[in-house]
């Protein structure tokens, strides 16, 4: 029991770290309502659960101030944050699933694409690629921690302009090209009572 309430624990990461901060999209200023509902709720802890009694998958985070409760449904997650001043209100900015810090690099070099099983195994039914036209190595993360595909995130291969969200295994690399970042999953995301919450 105190595993999976740990691992319940860890399901839940501050965007942006500590801090007074206001969930974002894309950047700092994309807050379209698209991207979330809103609900009357009294507490943090009653957000949380009513983002957590969506259907398999739509609860992306929450953004939680007194008697308001945002719960983001966007399809990538939540990337960004804006900072709030204290005297406004406080704000708290939650992401749901994998926490970025179980992204770890992919040993034994973590500045070539990543591979299946050979170095030459690129085939594209291993990764879903990022829609985003310029996205970031941190959005890429945040696509990875808020996936919601057929099959949860193994890992990432990101270069400037280019975020691979990986759903096989990441098992080799290619060792003639450079200039990529490979991350994937780390242990503990093998583990069972570590299964993502969708």
């Amino acid at each position: 029991f105190r595993v999976l309430k740990d691992a319940m624990t860890d399901l839940w990461e501050p965007v942006g770290g500590s801090g007074n901060h206001a969930c974002r999209g894309d950047n700092a200023s994309d807050n379209d309502p698209r991207h979330y509902v809103v609900h009357k709720i009294y507490s943090l802890e009653e957000c949380k659960l009513k983002c957590m009694d969506l259907d398999r998958g739509d609860c992306r985070g929450i953004e939680y101030s007194h008697g308001r409760c945002e719960i983001w449904t966007r399809a990538f997650g939540i990337f960004a944050y804006a900072e709030i001043p204290v005297e406004k209100a406080d704000f708290t900015c939650l992401r749901y699933g994998w926490p970025t810090s179980k992204l770890g690099p992919a040993e034994p070099s973590t500045s070539h694409p990543c591979r299946y099983r050979s170095p030459d195994d690129d085939d594209p039914r291993h990764y879903d690629l990022l829609p985003s036209k310029h996205p970031s190595l941190e959005e890429c993360k945040a696509a990875c921690t808020g996936y919601r595909g057929g099959n949860s995130c193994t890992g990432i291969e990101w270069s400037p302009g280019r975020c691979e969200v990986w759903t096989s295994p990441i098992g080799s690399f290619d060792p003639t090209v450079t200039g990529f970042t490979c991350m994937k999953m780390g242990a503990d995301a093998s583990r069972k009572e570590w299964s993502p919450p969708w």
